[in-house]
């Protein structure tokens, strides 16, 4: 009995001797790694979201809200996307884009309060916090997995309602001024950076572009240290299909 309780009692000092150490390592390097974890995270979420997203070679970003109702809650559907890739894609190669090159569309369904609060009210006009609550939180992650992308520098092109550009892109001088795409900045640009989807040619001819609210704006970010932008011929050939985008004409 007696050298069961000692045996025991070397149990208690072990486990207290390690919990002595756990928090004495806390108390000095808690800030190590709380910052070591911090960048860790924001590697695996980048990761991930790299590759799960689509791998294309001139990607355009659609960041903001479906125009057109249904019943799968505003969801683009897979032949939606793809035929606004077809459009992109062949603006792409007959401007002289790399035939080898394919052009892709990405989407996040992101939308302001007041369209998630008329998404939660039925026809009868009754509204469900329950179902706003849970919109809303889908839409903080669809806002979070975006900015997550626009960190990779994968894209330049990017294709954003008013709200996303206002409140996520505070630093212009990321963006090219439209001047310096086109030699002049349009008389009804929203500003020098960016221009009204509905303004250009290319939305009024193209039906399955119109799946994008009119008040989408069209910018072009600077190169990014890394990623697929940060390549100089890459780069270029996103200059040639914005340049396409913007300046369409109709046949």
């Amino acid at each position: 009995m007696e050298n069961k309780e000692k045996e025991a009692g070397g149990e208690i000092v072990v486990q207290n001797r390690f919990l002595k150490w756990l928090d004495n390592f806390w108390y000095h390097y808690k800030w190590t790694v709380i910052v070591v974890a911090f960048f860790v995270t924001v590697f695996l979420v980048c990761f991930v979201q790299c590759t799960q997203s689509k791998q294309v070679d001139i990607p355009v970003v659609f960041a903001g809200a479906y125009a057109e109702p249904s019943e799968e809650q505003y969801i683009w559907s897979e032949q939606e996307k793809s035929a606004i890739e077809d459009i992109f894609e062949s603006l792409f190669h007959k401007s002289g884009g790399s035939e080898s090159r394919e052009v892709g569309f990405l989407t996040y369904n992101v939308y302001t309060e007041e369209e998630l609060r008329e998404k939660a009210t039925n026809e009868e006009g009754d509204f469900s916090i329950t179902f706003f609550n849970t919109l809303k939180q889908t839409n903080q992650s669809e806002i979070s997995a975006f900015t997550n992308y626009r960190g990779t520098g994968e894209c330049s092109i990017w294709l954003v309602s008013e709200m996303v550009y206002e409140e996520n892109f505070h630093d212009k001088e990321g963006f090219v001024k439209i001047s310096d795409m086109l030699g002049a900045t349009p008389q009804n640009a929203y500003d020098e950076y960016a221009i009204r989807l509905g303004d250009t040619a290319m939305y009024r001819y193209y039906d399955a572009l119109r799946r994008m609210p009119a008040d989408t704006l069209i910018v072009f970010s600077k190169a990014w240290i890394m990623g697929a932008s940060s390549n100089e011929a890459t780069y270029e050939e996103y200059k040639t299909l914005y340049q396409a985008m913007i300046g369409f004409e109709a046949p």
